[in-house]
């Protein structure tokens, strides 16, 4: 009785000190009350709440876990640490923590919620407060969640069979969307209204997610921004050789799978990470650079808690996937980041020209060798005409930009469509933040800045841009409150309705320094792909 007694003193202080103390499922945590960066909003925080076990020993390289529980409020104020990823050397294994950011913990209030996926190649990433900072969309009445996942090795190494068979990285997200299935009412939350979007390999993971007929009922709408389960670089295509190769750096010679992650976990989290990260680059120089990730999201051997054991661009074409409202796109030159090292990579662009087979898609699952030269032949031409590839960097980046996302996404839009309402966007507006460049085109994740508060990104001042964060942000809250970025005529939003895609028209919302709907593609060479995937592709295909 004394010790109830204290316990409803602690409580009653913490609730006057710091945030409201709220009850989870695995025991109480205590957040702060901040407000807002642009509308002074307050708001409840709640930071590195525990939504798995640590993945350490036993655990690395395997399915998560639910946490202990526990019994007394514990501090969930600050960020956690990310989990280890090469160009963050503090990174912990430990780092499966979430964080919730609400307007309100009153249960009753039913607020929509949107859950975050970072992206990062599915290498680096974290959903600390500086690089995914949420004020935008708490001002917009809607909760906020994003957590942590593993990444790279430690996030999907694969022995391609029952002893390790991989997706680690996509298991937590699943873990992390059960988590908010069972507590987001307590923090204000709807938890039949959850929107899950991401971005890059964020979009990829996303995109995979409602595809995994295990993830039935966790969430109810989705955003992809720009990736999609088809896109090359979100399917690892050999994962055993890779995870084999993993023990041959560190001298474990075997072919036994059990023996190999055995001596894997006695294996330095950020060594294994180093090792891979090389590895990656390694097998792009010497064999695939245009293909899929060493250590991504890979196809599982049908056993029981097998998730992804499915050809992602079948599934789509088949309907055969949740069918919620879609909303997805690109930026208008999703390449452009290429510019930024064009100079360090000038040499390896020779590759293309002394091997043009390496041009190929690998998706279009080629085998004969006078085609594959007829192919190559065809996308050299089309892109790059005679002159050699190291010449062509305005060339080499539009190609990247269609090669690497726009095909894929766009594919992806089109196949889903038949089936469920899609809204497909391409994201135009450079802004003045921006107007330094000597070109107008927007580069791969530039919208982020406008969505969210990132501490180490240039800061958006001027009217304009100010202005188009808020349309950018309330067509993604409208997405998420009413299944439609623009469910009737707003003045805020230019007054334009967004209409959705079809298979047959490609429309889509221009979202430039006005928003306006149009159909027109021809930039990015959509036709060209679909006309090469129908003569020459070899189906079943997986990505595209």
């Amino acid at each position: 009785m004394v010790f109830l007694w204290f316990t409803v003193l602690v409580l009653c202080t913490i609730n006057s000190a710091y945030g409201q103390v709220v009850q989870t499922t695995y025991g109480p945590i205590i957040g702060t009350i901040k407000s807002t960066i642009s509308e002074g909003k307050p708001y409840y925080a709640y930071q590195g709440i525990p939504y798995a076990k640590p993945p350490l020993g036993e655990l690395r390289f395997a399915a998560p876990v639910p946490p202990e529980t526990w019994l007394l409020p514990k501090l969930t104020m600050v960020d956690k640490g990310r989990c280890i990823q090469l160009n963050v050397p503090t990174g912990t294994e430990d780092c499966l923590y979430l964080n919730v950011y609400s307007p309100s913990t009153n249960s009753s209030a039913k607020l929509p919620v949107m859950v975050w996926i970072y992206g990062g190649f599915f290498l680096w990433g974290d959903s600390q407060y500086n690089d995914a900072g949420p004020d935008f969309f708490l001002d917009q009445d809607v909760v906020f969640v994003d957590f942590n996942y593993r990444l790279g090795v430690l996030g999907f190494l694969s022995t391609d069979d029952e002893v390790a068979p991989g997706n680690w990285a996509l298991k937590d997200q699943i873990m992390a969307l059960k988590w908010v299935q069972e507590n987001i009412e307590r923090f204000g939350g709807d938890k039949d209204s959850i929107t899950v979007f991401g971005q890059s390999a964020g979009a990829g993971a996303t995109s995979y997610l409602s595809l995994i007929p295990e993830t039935k009922g966790l969430f109810h709408k989705v955003i992809l921004q720009s990736g999609s389960a088809l896109n090359m670089w979100a399917l690892a295509r050999q994962p055993r050789r890779a995870a084999f190769g993993m023990g041959k750096a560190f001298g474990i010679e075997t072919n036994d799978s059990a023996t190999l992650i055995a001596g894997l976990r006695n294996i330095s989290g950020l060594q294994l990470t180093v090792v891979g990260l090389s590895q990656t680059f390694a097998e792009a120089i010497e064999s695939d650079p245009l293909g899929g990730l060493v250590f991504g999201p890979s196809i599982e051997p049908s056993i029981d808690g097998a998730l992804v054991t499915f050809r992602s661009y079948e599934k789509m074409a088949n309907g055969d996937f949740h069918k919620l409202p879609f909303m997805m796109g690109f930026t208008s030159q999703e390449g452009g980041q290429t510019i930024q090292v064009i100079n360090w990579i000038k040499a390896y662009l020779t590759t293309f020209d002394t091997n043009p087979l390496k041009l190929i898609p690998n998706s279009m699952n080629l085998n004969d060798t006078l085609m594959e030269t007829e192919v190559a032949l065809l996308i050299r031409t089309h892109y790059f005409g005679v002159l050699p590839v190291i010449f062509l960097d305005k060339e080499f980046i539009q190609f990247m930009g269609d090669d690497q996302f726009v095909r894929a996404v766009h594919q992806a839009a089109k196949l889903m469509s038949q089936y469920t309402d899609v809204y497909l966007y391409r994201f135009s507006y450079q802004g003045d933040v921006y107007s330094d460049r000597s070109n107008t085109d927007v580069y791969h994740a530039e919208e982020l800045n406008y969505l969210f508060e990132i501490t180490n990104n240039p800061q958006l001042t001027s009217e304009n841009d100010l202005a188009k964060r808020h349309q950018l942000v309330k067509m993604w809250t409208n997405f998420a409150k009413y299944s439609n970025p623009t469910p009737n005529v707003d003045p805020e939003l230019d007054s334009i309705i967004w209409e959705k895609m079809s298979y047959n028209q490609d429309k889509y919302l221009d979202i430039g320094k006005e928003l306006k709907m149009s159909s027109d593609l021809s930039l990015y060479n959509i036709d060209f792909w679909e006309t090469l995937y129908k003569v020459y592709g070899k189906s079943p295909f997986d990505t595209y």
